[in-house]
């Protein structure tokens, strides 16, 4: 083949390179394309890597009326699509749900764990959900028609076979009009019930971590308060799908925790993953008069306060020590949070049982800060050493006007702080909202002679500089640093007489003192791991007394009527009683309580009563009877402080009625 040379503008010898742009350009391509495969292959491969977690529905049972829908998978697929909403999960189809079910043998309602573990891993799922239509209902209502449900979902966790989240309530549909269908009323319930379900279990949170760590009966975790967990729950450890373990969560800091096992499987080892477990409330099929749910009381005797509560006898100071992450032994033991009435306000009471780290006047509590969570910018409240609780209340009347700002640093060995680093409380916690729960923390502000820190030798020049040079080198060094170091220089901060004793070496070694205060006996601050409280506390309003009027003349059968407390917080579960005594005091063994009344439901303001009562079998040998009213939140634990007689309740102020006469009726007992 001949080659034609082209010649352009005079530059001779000058090649046209069009033919080789021409040969280039499918290398160009080629490598083009290597290179959108290599940047998209990662991104694939870890696409792959990061799958969701994987959660089956299955078709709720149903204790209600028939109905032409088919409410059990109405409400499964209303739940599915609520989950799915979050992007967070992976929702397995309904239809492999039940075919699966299908070639199992299995129809709901399944409730055996072992069941729900061999669903859950034939479908390849982490989470199994299952629910309950308890009952439903279609009730008149401003002029139309409204569905109710009761319901109850159950979380299981596949490798261990647990309930560890879950919910139960009534829900409501909106009141239609004309001709809706009992369907379109009961799909609007359920579509209500199972957005407010999966709220509550999406903001419940409970926490997930990973073992770093294990020693023979406890282990390392890497999450702490700061993702939820909290001194004395229950948590699981699972490999793979399967449950390994069963634990108890101890010793909570800001970013770990331990757990300390309860029941071991196989053996724990780092790598395997910790979650918390809840208890999911238990509904019954029918409403109070106001159209709420009704939940089973929880028995008693199966609180694990007793396992919560340690009892810790520091043996030496160094024990809160704790590099970095605090020490694993509780500053403070016994930590409560308590409904309280301070001064006709809603407050919270939160007290504490101080351990034996009380030591005179060298080391020792200097503060106790109290924090409320969800509030991490200040303390709710600090006290002195010497008190062991503190009041939160609604009108901010217990703000402190400064705190002390540790920077998250927990114990430690080196004295960082030589006076307790003040900060002014200018983001104070917003007050506390009657009606709502609130839990809490306790950490110690505590000091530490410079004399007991580790590495002080016979005491150094105090503080950081008894650790470092001028206790350790001039002293160690030279003979005359020795003595200036330790005894003179320890004295009045080893700054001169340890230079001038021990020369230039022992100079050195009071340099290193200047760290100490004069006097050598200086101290340092630190602050303790925070202690959460073993429950919660709801503060309420003193429920305002309606009648009988004061002083009025009262004889016979008569209802008492109060106000509601409730405010806008329905889905707490207020219990009020009525109270009476001979006594405006109430003294112990001198009050008459009736029987408790299931909250009503109805908003704050509202009438309330209780009626039936016999006043002639009250006292009757007394002119004049006082009355009152407490209420609490049956889920606070333990409730509300407690009065002279053991009641645990909010009262309201007390109100008298008189009679005419005696009525002359024995009194009983």
């Amino acid at each position: 083949m001949q080659t034609r040379n082209v010649v352009q503008g005079g530059n001779g010898g000058r090649r046209n390179n069009r033919s080789k742009a021409r040969a280039f350009l499918p290398l160009v391509a080629l490598g083009l394309a290597t290179l959108v495969l290599w940047l998209v292959a990662p991104r694939s491969a870890t696409a792959q890597i990061e799958t969701l977690p994987s959660w089956a529905v299955i078709d709720f049972s149903v204790q209600g009326p028939s109905s032409a829908m088919d409410v059990g998978a109405a409400a499964a697929e209303a739940l599915s699509n609520e989950l799915a909403k979050a992007g967070n999960i992976d929702v397995v189809a309904s239809a492999t749900t039940k075919r699966t079910l299908g070639d199992l043998g299995y129809r709901p309602p399944i409730t055996k764990p072992a069941d729900i573990q061999r669903f859950g891993k034939a479908v390849e799922a982490d989470t199994v959900v299952t629910g309950e239509i308890v009952n439903w209902r279609i009730v008149d209502k401003d002029g139309g028609k409204m569905a109710q449900a009761l319901m109850r979902i159950v979380v299981w966790d596949v490798a261990s076979g647990l309930v560890v989240n879950g919910a139960a309530l009534s829900a409501d549909s909106a009141v239609m009009t004309g001709d809706a269908s009992t369907d379109d009323l009961l799909k609007a319930a359920l579509a209500q019930g199972v957005f407010e379900a999966t709220s509550q279990i999406n903001q419940r949170t409970l926490p997930s971590a990973t073992v770093l760590n294990t020693l023979a009966t406890r282990a390392l975790i890497n999450k702490g308060a700061r993702a939820g967990f909290q001194n004395g729950q229950s948590v699981i450890v699972s490999r793979g799908q399967t449950q390994v373990a069963a634990a108890i969560v101890r010793d909570v800091d800001a970013d770990s925790a331990f757990i300390e096992l309860t029941k071991t499987y196989k053996g724990i080892q780092p790598g395997d993953k910790v979650r918390a477990v809840f208890d999911v409330p238990v509904i019954r099929d029918n409403w109070t008069k106001a159209g709420e749910a009704r939940y089973e009381r929880k028995s008693g005797g199966g609180s694990n306060a007793g396992l919560i509560s340690l009892v810790v006898l520091l043996l030496a100071v160094g024990l809160l020590f704790g590099q970095g992450r605090g020490s694993n032994q509780d500053a403070v033991n016994n930590v409560f949070a308590e409904a309280a009435s301070l001064n006709d306000t809603p407050a919270v009471k939160i007290s504490w049982t101080r351990d034996a780290f009380q030591r005179g006047n060298n080391s020792g509590p200097v503060f106790y800060q109290v924090w409320r969570d969800g509030h991490t910018a200040s303390p709710a409240s600090v006290v002195g050493a010497t008190q062991s609780n503190a009041f939160d209340d609604a009108l901010g009347q217990r703000v402190p006007p400064v705190w002390y700002n540790f920077n998250g640093i927990v114990g430690g060995f080196n004295c960082d702080f030589s006076a307790p680093p003040e900060e002014d409380n200018d983001t104070p916690a917003p007050n506390i909202v009657p009606g709502t729960s609130y839990t809490y923390s306790v950490e110690v502000v505590y000091r530490v002679s410079s004399l007991d820190l580790p590495g002080s030798g016979s005491g150094g020049g105090g503080g950081t500089g008894g650790l470092t040079a001028g206790g350790s080198t001039g002293g160690l060094t030279t003979g005359g640093g020795n003595t200036g170091g330790l005894t003179t220089g320890g004295n009045t901060g080893g700054l001169t007489t340890g230079g001038n004793t021990g020369g230039n070496t022992g100079g050195t070694g009071g340099t290193g003192g200047t760290a100490g205060t004069t006097g050598g006996a200086g101290y340092c601050y630190f602050a303790s791991n925070r202690v959460n409280t073993q429950g919660a506390a709801t503060p309420l309003r003193r429920p305002p007394l309606r009648s009988p009027s004061p002083d009025e003349v009262v004889t016979g059968t008569r209802t008492f009527t109060f106000e509601s407390v409730r405010d806008s917080q329905r889905s707490i579960q207020l219990e009020y009683v009525v109270q009476f005594s001979d006594q405006p005091t109430f003294p112990r063994g001198r009050v008459t309580t009736l029987d408790p009344i299931d909250d009503s439901g109805q908003l704050g303001g509202s009438a309330v009563s209780y009626p039936g009562v016999n006043t002639n079998q009250l006292y009757p040998g007394a002119n004049a009877v006082y009355w009152r009213v407490g209420v609490k939140n049956l889920e606070d634990s333990p409730g509300p402080v407690a009065d002279q007689n053991g009641f645990r309740y909010i009262w309201s102020a007390t109100r008298k009625f008189r009679r005419i006469g005696n009525p002359g009726v024995p009194r009983k007992g």
